[in-house]
C-alpha cells in the first residue's frame, strides 16, 4: 500500500516512518532473495527498481475446500449476495454496491466489515434500505456462515491501480465454498474471474443490475458457474501452492 496515493491518508510523520522501514525491506529483498513470489505478475510494475523476470512467480492465496451446497440451498428468495471486506474509499468504495442495491427487487445484499470502520463511514454510505442491505461484523470461523448462505460473492469496487494486481484471500474463500463471483472490471481478480469461468465480470452500473436482475430469475444459470467451480477447486488450494514454491525453488537450486 506504500507505493499508493492511499498511504497518504495518513500523518506525515507515521507516513515518513513507515516507508523508511519499507525502503529498508525492500533493501533486504534485493540483497538477500534470490526469488520473489508476488500475488500476480502484474504486481512487478508496483515494486521499486529492475528486479529480473526469471526470478519472479505468481503465487495467489490458496483456498480450503468446504463441503458443497445441494442445488436447492442454492435457490433463495431473495437472491443472496456476500461481500466481505474493506469499505474506506478510495481503496474499497462499495457506493456502487449500494447505489445498485437500491435499484432491485428480491435481492439482498449482505456486507461484513469491521465494526470501527462502519460507525466511521455510515454517514458515507447513507441512506440505504436496511431490508435490502444487511450490515455485520464477524470474522474468521463466523464468516462461515455467511458464505454458505450466499448465492453470489460481490467483489464491486471502484478501479484503482493497487486492486489492478491485488489477488484478496476471500476472492480464494468463495471459490472454496464455491459461491460464484461477480466483480468490476479492469482488475486482476476480473482478469481470474474470467479465466477461470467462476462468475461475471461488470462495468457500469448498469450492467449490475442487468446482470443480478437475470441471475435472479434464472438460478440454473448460477448452477453452471457453481459447478464449474467444484471441477476447479482443487487446482486452487494452499496445498497446490505449496507444491508450487517446492517446484520453483527445487528448479532455481539445480541452476
Amino acid at each position: 500500500h506504500w507505493r499508493f496515493p492511499q498511504s497518504r491518508n495518513k500523518p506525515f510523520p507515521q507516513r515518513y516512518m513507515a516507508a523508511l522501514r519499507y525502503w529498508y525491506d525492500w533493501w533486504l529483498y534485493r540483497r538477500f532473495a534470490n526469488h520473489l513470489f508476488l500475488p500476480s505478475l502484474a504486481m512487478r510494475s508496483a515494486l521499486p527498481g529492475n528486479w529480473p523476470s526469471d526470478r519472479i512467480t505468481a503465487l495467489p492465496p490458496g483456498s480450503q475446500i468446504f463441503a458443497p451446497k445441494t442445488d436447492k440451498e442454492f435457490r433463495h428468495i431473495p437472491l443472496n449476495i456476500f461481500y466481505v471486506g474493506g469499505i474506506v474509499p478510495p481503496l474499497y468504495d462499495l457506493k456502487f454496491m449500494f447505489d445498485v442495491m437500491g435499484t432491485l427487487e428480491d435481492v439482498q445484499l449482505t456486507v461484513c466489515c469491521r465494526n470501527s470502520e462502519w460507525e466511521a463511514l455510515k454517514n458515507y454510505y447513507a441512506p440505504f434500505d436496511d431490508k435490502k442491505i444487511r450490515i455485520v461484523h464477524v470474522s474468521d470461523e463466523d464468516l462461515k456462515v455467511y458464505y454458505t448462505a450466499a448465492d453470489l460473492f460481490g467483489l464491486w469496487w471502484k478501479p484503482n491501480s493497487y486492486l489492478d494486481f491485488a489477488m484478496p484471500v476471500k476472492l480464494f474463500e468463495a471459490l472454496g465454498y464455491a459461491v460464484p463471483i461477480v466483480t468490476t472490471g479492469g482488475t486482476e481478480v476480473a482478469r481470474f474471474v474470467a479465466r477461470e469461468d467462476v462468475g461475471w465480470v461488470v462495468d457500469t452500473k448498469a450492467d449490475l443490475q442487468i446482470l443480478l436482475t437475470r441471475l435472479r430469475d434464472n438460478r440454473d444459470e448460477i448452477a453452471m458457474k457453481r459447478a464449474r467451480m467444484l471441477d476447479i477447486q482443487a487446482q486452487h488450494t494452499w496445498q497446490v501452492r505449496a507444491r508450487t514454491v517446492a517446484d520453483v525453488l527445487k528448479v532455481r537450486s539445480a541452476v
